[in-house]
């Protein structure tokens, strides 16, 4: 798994967020294959494995603001 992490690109923490959904939903062996069946001149990007095997991440897991609020929650929570 250490190699796919390193093919797939994550510049963001939502790439991160994507990437482990993504794999958890469809496993490591698609994910490889995605990857071997981009179209000529793509990048391994989440978003372009997310296309290829025709996968929409749960806007949960894709937001960056419900992520923020959630962090501004919990460290609300530790404050109390």
């Amino acid at each position: 798994m250490d190699d796919l992490l390193q093919t797939v690109r994550l510049l963001t923490d939502r790439d991160r967020r994507i990437y482990q959904w993504l794999l958890e939903t469809v496993g490591e062996e698609a994910m490889r294959d995605a990857i071997v069946h981009l179209p000529p001149g793509q990048q391994p990007y989440v978003s372009n494995l997310c296309r290829v095997l025709g996968q929409k991440p749960p806007r949960a897991v894709s937001s960056d603001k419900l992520h923020r609020a959630q962090a501004y929650l919990e460290q609300i929570r530790r404050m109390i």
